[in-house]
């Protein structure tokens, strides 16, 4: 199970210690955030997910990946290199949930969370690409697998 301690070493490298809550989802869209997900801020064109932040919290979220200060008020761990967020925060310890993980890009971390997760596990990956048929052909191995 992937846990707030993955994350946190994904991101900068370093394992915290006692920092095994488990993360049950990654979410994008705050209306699917569940008890003990994550919730990735992405600024869109029309939306900034940022805007959604206390909303995903209220629905259970216990972590959200920032890139941007929010409006509102939680812990934040600033996590962007030296010179611009003072470095990476290594005192955990008494962190309260829910709480931010502060990064330069939110989409960028999403990415580098999930690729040092799916090297823990030994995964065959398919990819399914095209213009049409793609949600049916998705259905059909999902069947077959």
């Amino acid at each position: 199970m992937l846990t707030f301690g993955d994350v946190f070493e994904a991101l900068t490298g370093i394992r915290p210690a006692n920092s095994v809550q488990v993360i049950t989802e990654a979410a994008i869209d705050s209306r699917q955030s569940i008890p003990g997900s994550l919730f990735v801020a992405l600024p869109g064109e029309r939306v900034d997910g940022h805007d959604f932040v206390a909303d995903a919290f209220e629905r259970g979220a216990h972590l959200a990946l920032i890139q941007r200060d929010l409006a509102v008020d939680y812990p934040v761990v600033d996590l962007r290199p030296e010179g611009k967020g003072g470095g990476v925060h290594r005192d955990l310890a008494g962190l309260s949930l829910p709480a931010c993980l502060r990064v330069e890009s939110s989409l960028a971390a999403l990415q580098q969370v999930a690729r040092f997760w799916r090297r823990r596990l030994d995964l065959r990956v398919v990819g399914i690409t095209g213009s049409v048929g793609k949600s049916t052909t998705k259905e059909l191995i999902a069947e077959l697998l």
